[in-house]
């Protein structure tokens, strides 16, 4: 050998002595003790966490994946510590240091140390200067505004505490050993202040309670803190610990045996086997085991540090960097191509595989068809798994894809929805059904509105939650179910839980959302339970609804994700970034799945957010943009993405899915009924890119007015059915709404203000007491048939004979009239008779008047009680609900009005007459022989008193028709 390689021989030769030899060994007994011990904790917690059933075989399988991973840590470590040790070792002997052990054997087992005590010391006197230096930097953070010097003052205490510290911890130390000392021949081996074992086991305990108690005290951390990532190092410590510390009894006995004759080759061999088993299981687990749809599942949902394990793992064999590999059971087609993966853009007739579906997408699979029909193409016709996404209270402006990113705020809120939208079909102007959840969420279910094509349930209600859906509605998983898909369900807030929306679901889980919690945050868990269930649909075709509500207020900081800042819109932009980061979670482990490259996904959501627009927040109580302009994403494996403008509607996508499901929807029944949609499927648009600009769409809102909406392109128009007022906005000039055209319609409005009236007298006014809720309040007015009022008039016309006066009552019995006594509120019913369709949804108003018993109600009234004179406000029927104009020939018409007859009542009778006024509120004169003296009323009756029981001394009232004269001509009878 030449002698020029003398010197690095013995430097190796020292390197890699003996001292090496002791540290590299103890490294390994620590590393080897706390992967045990994370892979034992980890797999218990996962299978504990995961959202749903485990069986025994997916146990096992996880087991061995478990292991794998705890294995590849333990490699890793192995080598870095090795590394790292000959490194250090070295260095010393470059340095001529003598060789020996850096590292501290194990501790003695069997006989009081003086460690424990320093621990314990330094541990109490640690966590009190870090006490200290907390409440001092919140104290300058308060107080000192300037960065520099308060980075200054932080850093000064800092280095100040710490000689005070060192000597508070030698200070501890001496009580702490003193205590050791007096409490040893109680605790002997026991004791945590003496003995390592115990010490370490004792301070595991107290880390654990620790935890528990912080989020006991701290319940706003509890959504946000990282506990598993915590219990997995305090896991991995113990697991190292107890094996270091067992390491001296095992020294011991190695000590007892050393008089032993040497074992065989074949004990050797056994020792070998077992000790590279390891590095057999991890190919195996990842390759075979870990290649299990549920399997993986469990892993990636049930553990986040499992699944950074696994995003490592991906990362190491994603040769190309698409984010796909090919262990663990990924789908990468392509290993060392970027291009081609679950994930990529199939371009057409290109004789590629860039999705890695098995096919290269041809445009042929779109030739429009012959014939006015547009059905889905042929190459699409397949058993898709569909997955629906409702996502609570998004704004359009405010994603990404909404323009949110490139304006002026710079907010990339939702970047993972705009991936999904570069290879989707993304409806650029939809619209919700409604401004709130409780209106929206059934239309998005049954393509009906709900106030006008839902049918309910309030009996038994539980105060503050919405009404129950009834069983005669049919919702979308009926119509999946009985198209032979899996259906399921998953849900996060109280509201699902008693909905009635569990008809047509296999699975129908609101675990998440079993309990109030206004603060709860939820995307997590729920994308973790999405992810559970389709694990456990391989080899059939299924339909799961999900809805995400994190983004509805109250809103929660994220800080560990991304923070825009403290106002009410800036949180509002921090849910949306933190749902988009689940959902993109979903969206690509989905991806990864069996199944996923044959799953349409539609997403929407209920409604927006309002903040300050148009002078309020929050939502519900208008139908501006804000709250009604939200995303509408149809994704379809193969089809190319584009951009749809037009009006459209979240109702559109139930029938949109059960389109693609292969159901036949001018042919749908359910349980032998025919179900039709008020939506319209978005086939066309999706696959043959047809717009329809000027179709109109709708939308509604009762709170606290009712308020019907028609959107098309170009046009808004907004009516208030309580008070007949009407909205209108030119969306081309005008797309904030700002500029009210109400008061002159443009031509382009007005034909938008025939669509809405079309759609009012086909929805809302249809007399239909199980699904239109406005049912409700017609029953109110509109009567089954024609009664005898108490009080009979003699049929005086108004609005030019459209209607005549039959009689009026009070309260809803028909009959003989009890005299009310003054002072009393009066619940009035005028009944009418329909001769003709009334020329305007008319308001009305009830006058009440003084009348001595048997005088001319017709006639004015005097000076001196004008002002006992009593009106009721001037209304549209039953609230708008079923105005005039609604009403058709031959109904019966009941009117209610609530007046109150003061104390003080001069006269024994009251006169009462209707005053009929236009929608705009202008009086249409009464005529003929039923108008009051001034014209401004239509005399209906009047009704006597209770008679006031005289004072002593003073003679009685006379009774009424006691020969005061009859009623003057052509007034009702009495």
């Amino acid at each position: 050998m030449d002698e020029r390689w003398f010197p690095l021989a013995r430097w190796l030769g020292r390197a890699l002595g003996p001292g090496v030899v002791h540290d590299v060994g103890r490294a390994l007994a620590l590393l080897g003790g706390g992967s045990a011990g994370y892979a034992v904790a980890e797999l218990a917690l996962t299978l504990r966490a995961y959202p749903g059933p485990v069986d025994v075989a997916t146990a096992l399988r996880v087991a061995a994946v478990v292991a794998a991973l705890a294995a590849l840590v333990f490699f890793a470590l192995a080598a870095l510590s090795t590394a790292g040790l000959i490194g250090l070792h070295g260095a010393r002997a470059l340095a001529g240091r003598p060789a020996r052990a850096l590292l501290p054997g194990p501790p003695p087992v069997d006989r009081d140390a003086p460690g424990p005590a320093r621990l314990w010391a330094a541990l109490a006197v640690g966590l009190l200067a870090v006490g200290v230096l907390q409440r001092w930097a919140v104290y300058v953070g308060v107080n000192y505004r300037e960065q520099q010097l308060a980075a200054a003052l932080i850093a000064v205490v800092a280095v100040a505490l710490a000689p005070v510290v060192l000597g508070l911890v030698r200070a501890a130390t001496r009580l702490t050993a003193a205590a050791a000392a007096a409490t040893a021949p109680m605790l002997g081996a026991a004791s945590p202040l003496g003995r390592w074992l115990p010490a370490y086991l004792a301070l595991w305990a107290t880390a654990l309670g620790g935890l528990a108690g912080l989020a006991a005290a701290m319940p706003q951390i509890r959504a946000i803190a990282p506990w598993r990532p915590l219990l997995a190092l305090m896991f991995f410590g113990l697991g190292a610990g107890t094996a270091y510390a067992s390491a001296g009894r095992w020294r011991e006995r190695r000590r007892g045996l050393a008089a032993a004759p040497p074992r065989g080759g074949a004990r050797r061999a056994g020792l070998a086997l077992v000790a590279l088993a390891p590095a057999g299981l991890v190919p195996l687990a990842l390759l075979h085991f870990g290649a299990d749809a549920r399997t993986r599942s469990v892993v990636v949902n049930g553990s986040p540090t499992l699944a950074r394990l696994v995003a490592v793992v991906r990362r190491l064999n994603d040769f190309d960097g698409d984010g796909f590999g090919s262990l663990l059971g990924e789908n990468d087609c392509r290993p060392f191509d970027p291009r081609i993966n679950p994930l990529a853009r199939d371009l057409p007739d290109n004789g590629v595989d860039e999705n890695c579906n098995g096919r290269d997408f041809s445009m042929r699979d779109l030739a429009r068809p012959a014939g006015p029909g547009l059905p889905v193409p042929e190459a699409f016709r397949q058993p898709w798994n569909i997955l629906y996404i409702t996502i609570d209270t998004v704004r359009y402006d405010h994603t990404t894809f909404g323009g949110y990113a490139a304006g002026p705020k710079k907010r990339d809120t939702t970047p993972n929805l705009a991936r999904l939208v570069d290879r989707s079909t993304s409806f650029t102007f939809a619209q919700a059904p409604s401004a709130g959840t409780m209106g929206s969420m059934p239309a998005l279910l049954t393509s009906k509105f709900f106030h006008s094509g839902v049918a309910l349930e309030v009996a038994g209600v539980k105060p503050g939650m919405p009404p129950r859906l009834r069983p005669e509605n049919v919702l979308i998983s009926e119509v999946m179910k009985q198209a032979g898909y899996a259906t399921g369900a998953i849900t996060s807030h109280e509201y699902f839980a008693d909905w009635g929306m569990q008809q047509g679901f296999d699975s129908y889980d609101n675990t998440i959302g079993s309990k109030p919690d206004p603060f709860k945050v939820t995307s997590h868990l729920l994308t973790d339970r999405s992810l559970a269930w389709i694990s456990r649909q391989q080899g059939r075709k299924w339909f799961l609804w999900v809805h995400y509500l994190d983004p509805h207020g109250r809103y929660v900081e994220h800080p560990d994700h991304v923070s825009y800042g403290a106002s009410e819109e800036d949180l509002y932009d921090g849910e949306l970034a933190y749902t988009d980061l689940h959902l993109g979670r979903l969206l690509t482990e989905l991806a990864r799945l069996p199944g996923g490259e044959r799953t349409v996904i539609v997403i929407t959501s209920d409604h927006g957010d309002a903040f300050g627009e148009h002078g309020f927040i929050n939502h519900g109580q208008a139908l501006y943009r804000e709250l009604l302009h939200v995303p509408l994403i149809v994704h379809v494996p193969d089809n190319p993405p584009r951009l749809v403008g037009g009006a459209v509607s979240g109702i559109d996508a139930v029938p949109t899915i059960a389109h693609l499901a292969g159901v036949d929807l001018d042919r749908l029944e359910i349980d032998g009924k025919r179900v039709t949609f008020e939506g319209k499927s978005l086939v066309p648009q999706i696959f043959y890119g047809q717009e329809e600009p000027e179709r109109a769409v709708f939308a509604e809102t009762n709170f606290p007015q009712p308020l019907r909406a028609a959107v098309t392109s170009a046009y808004k128009v907004i009516y208030n059915l309580k008070n007949n007022l009407t909205e209108a906005y030119d969306l081309k000039a005008d797309p904030w709404e700002k500029s009210n055209l109400g008061h002159r319609l443009p031509p382009g409005a007005l034909a938008v203000r025939e669509q809405l009236d079309l759609w009012l007298d086909r929805v809302l006014f249809a007399r239909d007491p199980v699904f239109n809720q406005a049912a409700e309040k017609m029953a109110e007015v509109l009567l089954p048939a024609a009664v005898a009022p108490p009080v009979p008039a003699a049929r005086a016309p108004i609005d030019g004979g459209n209607l005549v006066v039959v009689g009026l009552g009070l309260g809803v019995g028909t009959g003989p009239l009890v005299p009310p006594g003054r002072g009393e509120n009066l619940d009035v019913r005028v009944y009418l008779d329909v001769q003709g369709r009334p020329s305007g949804p008319l308001r009305m108003q009830l006058l009440a008047w003084p009348v001595a018993a048997g005088a001319d109600p017709h006639a004015p009234v005097p000076a001196t009680q004008q002002r006992h004179v009593q009106r009721t406000p001037l209304r549209v029927s039953a609230d708008g609900m079923f105005p005039a104009d609604r009403w058709k020939r031959g109904d019966h018409i009941r009117e209610r009005f609530a007046i109150t007859i003061p104390a003080d009542w001069p006269t024994t009778d009251v006169a009462f007459g209707l005053v009929v006024a236009d929608g705009a509120g202008k009086v249409i004169v009464a005529q003929g022989a039923g108008a009051s003296a001034d014209g401004q009323s239509t005399v209906v009756g009047t009704i006597p008193l209770r008679p006031v029981a005289p004072e002593p001394g003073t003679p009685g009232p006379v009774p009424p028709g006691s020969g005061a004269g009859s009623a003057g001509p052509g007034s009702p009878t009495r």
